[in-house]
């Protein structure tokens, strides 16, 4: 009977993902075909909707806006910011489907860049680029962007579940010249990282998620959060630089990459206290961009791991 059920369950996870298949191949083809200002036009529109239709959603983003931002915004401008990101996640997807099949030519003239002095200085140095960035704006097409700039790019992901997806990236990222690297398994996660430092190419990391193996807690919005130390261990480890790098959508739906000079830190030469001091510090610098555009921020992850105790919304937003 146990078998059976398990049988059950597979072949039930399997039509899941064919059904997923199905609707992502369905997207791509239509995304691939149509302009820009269409994708923005019904992007926005299928993101209001899901806003409005999905009451769990719509109200983990109101409570983590509330969680972070409650003391410092009223009631309003916390349900503004919400209805924002509702608009933007759909975006994000279906503007990333579009410009990932553009050639690098295209993609170079519908992104701007700021702060690229930044980049080649750290680059100068031939230790590799540690690029810390978040999931803020269209962060997807920071690595079309700069690979079609020539920088040879490379981010770590956490896997997608269907594999069939995961092919299908790694496609466009091939063509693109940009690499995916994947957070498992580890060891091989590590020796690539550490192949493409040596290489003095950038390996990006998406540093504001909750870090499921503890990391260390560092404060993000007041709150202590579990934070990922990979930025500062292979900064420490290999001397490349870490140098922030934020995709923020400006008005008009144009997007702009912003590369901040590398973090400087004044190291004890205790790597513990070395590795805390340069997490919080990218931490920090993550937090600024949050608070400068936070309908560009989903709001929807668990990034905080002690968020319900001690505190209840102010009371129910629509």
């Amino acid at each position: 009977m146990g078998k059976d059920k398990k049988g059950i369950k597979k072949k039930i996870r399997g039509f899941r993902y064919w059904i997923g298949w199905m609707i992502y191949n369905i997207f791509e083809w239509i995304v691939t075909r149509l302009p820009l200002k269409l994708i923005y036009f019904f992007s926005e529109r299928l993101g209001s909707l899901a806003y409005y239709l999905s009451a769990g959603y719509r109200n983990k983003i109101l409570y983590n806006l509330d969680f972070a931002l409650g003391n410092e915004k009223g009631e309003e401008e916390i349900k503004r910011i919400a209805k924002g990101v509702g608009r933007g996640l759909f975006k994000v997807f279906l503007e990333m489907q579009h410009i990932i099949a553009l050639p690098a030519e295209k993609i170079k003239g519908i992104i701007s860049i700021e702060g690229k002095e930044n980049l080649d200085k750290a680059l100068a140095k031939g230790k590799g680029v540690i690029a810390v960035s978040a999931h803020l704006g269209n962060f997807t097409i920071m690595g079309p962007k700069l690979a079609a700039e020539g920088y040879p790019f490379n981010i770590i992901t956490k896997d997608l579940v269907d594999p069939r997806i995961v092919k299908r990236l790694n496609e466009y990222a091939n063509i693109l010249h940009m690499r995916i690297i994947p957070y498992k398994p580890k060891d091989k996660c590590i020796k690539m990282i550490l192949k493409s430092l040596r290489n003095n190419e950038i390996v990006c990391f998406i540093a504001d998620e909750n870090d499921p193996s503890g990391g260390v807690l560092v404060d993000f919005f007041g709150h202590p959060a579990p934070t990922v130390t990979g930025p500062a261990v292979f900064s420490l480890r290999t001397g490349a630089e870490i140098v922030p790098m934020f995709l923020i959508r400006q008005e008009g739906n144009k997007n702009k990459l912003i590369i901040d000079p590398a973090i400087d830190i004044e190291l004890t030469g205790d790597k513990k206290k070395d590795t805390l001091s340069i997490t919080i510090r990218f931490t920090n610098i993550i937090e600024d961009y949050v608070r400068l555009y936070p309908s560009q921020w989903p709001w929807i992850n668990q990034r905080w791991r002690i968020r319900h105790k001690g505190r209840k919304r102010r009371k129910k937003r629509r």
